[in-house]
């Protein structure tokens, strides 16, 4: 069968440096690819930087339906590591967050472990039903959070090289049409940084105050502090 909504990711390593390519498909075309050079620890196997790019890749996208990678991730030593006797009430910090139901399947065999509702962690802040609104009214949205409007140029522009490649600007955002800042707090300071990102980007600007409601629904584990 053919691949109609996807994105393959294929990673390769040599020297310590590893390659990951990413091939988008959608309505069953090609529509391209775009590789990435990461950086890590030269010692990293390729399994964990490949996991740690889809998690930081997806982080500001919207996700396909299918996510097809070459290498497995390992998340199963670290579950097994966070609950041992499978008897722990554990919440792993991760929405679907471009797995396409791959951390569900995971996560089959331990009903005792739950993840954070939704696709990705946008849906997790703002909650299912306004972000669905905010998808099916423009999907061409990048969303912020107050931690991403403050370290926007360390996280974003510098983290995808637009500070020394300022002209793959229309090939990272230009299908984007606005941006939308999901705010925890009402700080003037992270709106000023959100609308400025927005300004930067060329894109249109909104704010939505989503407040830490939507946490309570979200955390279904007792939090405790740890010295």
């Amino acid at each position: 069968a053919g691949i109609d909504e996807a994105d393959v990711i294929a990673a390769y390593q040599a020297g310590g440096h590893t390659c990951i390519q990413v091939f988008f498909f959608r309505s069953g075309q090609n529509l391209g690819n775009h590789p990435y050079f990461p950086s890590h620890d030269r010692q990293l196997p390729i399994e964990e930087v490949l996991g740690a790019f889809v998690g930081q890749f997806y982080e500001n996208k919207p996700v396909p339906r299918q996510v097809l990678l070459s290498h497995p991730v390992p998340d199963q030593a670290l579950l097994a590591e966070a609950d041992p006797h499978h008897d722990r009430a554990v919440l792993v910090g991760y929405a679907d967050c471009g797995t396409g139901g791959g951390l569900d399947r995971l996560l089959d065999a331990r009903p005792n472990l739950r993840r954070l509702p939704g696709s990705h962690c946008y849906e997790f802040f703002a909650g299912a039903d306004l972000f669905e609104a905010l998808h099916d009214a423009e999907p061409g949205t990048l969303y912020l959070t107050d931690y991403l409007a403050k370290h926007f140029d360390a996280l974003l522009w510098q983290g995808l090289g637009l500070d020394r490649h300022p002209e793959l600007l229309p090939a990272y955002f230009g299908n984007y049409r606005r941006v939308v800042l999901l705010s925890q707090t009402e700080r003037a300071d992270v709106l000023e940084a959100a609308a400025a990102a927005a300004a930067r980007l060329g894109l249109a600007f909104e704010h939505r105050h989503v407040g830490l409601q939507p946490f309570s629904a979200a955390v279904t584990v007792q939090l405790r502090k740890v010295a």
